[in-house]
């Protein structure tokens, strides 16, 4: 614990002169694989891995270098054990039940990584919150040219030299293959622009431009007619609110509920798909959810330890849909998963397996959580912080009606998002921390 304070006192003092040519190698690189994977995120979830790996790797090569890279994982060791726990019961489930590739939980784990080699990593500390900063505005801005491209096809009906057109089908798609997906990174990055704004004490110039940016991420969330994400915002973003004081929380509900209104006129479609969450009679999207759901329990019901296997939800679905055939016909939407992410997990692996789960995801906001309330009110790490943990929120109650958690966007997302709140913070020596005069204070304000 010592050896640990020592050295954030050091390195938040050190220059640039100080630093030795090696590392500050390193650390351009890091920093230009934090950039490339803030700007291509958004746009190719295949290409990710590249600056997801190199990032990882340049983390490991400054651990390496380190005096104290003993300290590696030490503040992430009960999460990192989660992990590892999820994993081997999901491996163990595919040896039981399927007939998968018995490591294929650990390639999804993967996009995990940086979670844990950014977490704590030993650098300057003033450098890290610069370079978490300029990568996240970079993901603001990036997603945001997205979805104006999107309106902007939307309204001309010009036809972009792209292979996914941005708004197809009357939806806006990003660069995504489903609406769905594109509404949960939109939410995300919402969620997270709506935090800044909010709690981070910056210049007038800024705010108003997170300000701009969170209504262009708010209305691509609303322009995916993703009504997943509709209700997980409705719920969210309240939440936000709630920590400010009830002159601010009734002035942007009242911009909110106005800018929505606007949007809905030039988009009435949002109005009727809001509306059609309610539609429990006669919505197929909505009745079909309803039987999956059933779909799912009686896979629970006949395998509650193992579950069904690991990913094998394609393949045992048409057994117990068969059930309810004369009752509903199933689409293809029913073969990729129950529409409910802890179903799905229950299904697949059990309650065993659901319980790794929430364990380790509810850890994490635990994590972050904790971390914001530490820092000052008007912190640009609280800020962080709070909007990461919104942004878990915003996904565990979109979960209840899709398999997020699954989807290969969403989970870069997310851990990026986790990895740099961790990168600018301490978790270990905050959990050490007493607050004797109020808060923690970051030194970049």
């Amino acid at each position: 614990m010592q050896d640990q304070n020592i050295i954030f006192q050091m390195s938040a003092h050190s220059s640039a002169a100080d630093i030795p040519r090696k590392e500050r190698y390193i650390r351009y690189a890091l920093s230009i694989s934090l950039f490339l994977y803030a700007f291509i995120c958004p746009v190719s979830k295949s290409a990710t891995y590249f600056p997801l790996y190199t990032a990882v790797i340049s983390a490991i090569f400054i651990w390496l270098e380190a005096q104290y890279r003993s300290l590696f994982l030490s503040e992430l060791k009960w999460l990192f054990i989660l992990l590892l726990f999820l994993v081997s019961w999901q491996s163990i489930t595919i040896y039981i039940n399927g007939n998968e590739i018995i490591l294929s939980p650990v390639t999804r784990a993967l996009k995990l990584l940086l979670i844990f080699f950014l977490s704590g990593l030993p650098c300057d500390e003033n450098w890290k919150i610069n370079t978490a900063k300029n990568t996240i505005i970079t993901l603001f801005i990036v997603t945001s040219v997205i979805v104006i491209l999107g309106i902007y096809q939307d309204i001309s009906g010009i036809v972009y030299p792209f292979p996914i057109q941005p708004f197809s089908d009357g939806k806006l798609l990003g660069f995504f293959s489903h609406h769905i997906p594109a509404g949960g990174f939109f939410s995300i990055l919402a969620v997270l622009s709506a935090s800044f704004f909010l709690f981070w004490r910056t210049s007038i110039r800024i705010k108003i431009i997170i300000g701009i940016l969170f209504f262009i991420l708010l209305s691509g969330t609303l322009l995916t007619l993703s009504r997943t994400y509709f209700i997980s915002l409705i719920i969210t973003i309240p939440l936000i609110l709630l920590r400010k004081s009830l002159k601010v929380t009734t002035l942007s509900v009242i911009v909110l509920l106005l800018f929505i209104s606007i949007t809905m006129i030039y988009s009435p479609s949002i109005k009727d798909r809001a509306l059609s969450i309610f539609d429990l009679k006669n919505n197929p999207s909505n009745i079909e959810r309803l039987y999956l759901w059933k779909v799912a329990i009686d896979m629970i019901k006949d395998h509650p330890v193992t579950g069904i296997g690991f990913k094998q939800w394609r393949e045992k679905v048409s057994e117990y849909s068969s059930k309810y055939s004369s009752a509903w016909k199933f689409t293809s939407a029913s073969l990729y998963h129950a529409h409910n992410v802890y179903l799905h997990v229950a299904a697949e692996t059990g309650l065993v397996g659901l319980f790794f789960f929430l364990s380790f995801w509810l850890y994490l906001l635990y994590l972050t959580f904790h971390t914001a309330y530490i820092y000052s009110n008007d912190s640009f790490i609280r800020a962080l912080n709070l909007g990461t943990s919104y942004a878990l929120i915003n996904l565990l109650i979109g979960g209840l009606f899709e398999e997020n958690f699954g989807t290969h966007s969403i989970i870069f997302l997310i851990s990026f998002i986790i990895a740099l709140s961790f990168f600018v913070t301490n978790p270990k020596n905050i959990f050490n921390t007493r607050r004797t005069d109020g808060y923690v204070k970051d030194t970049d304000l």
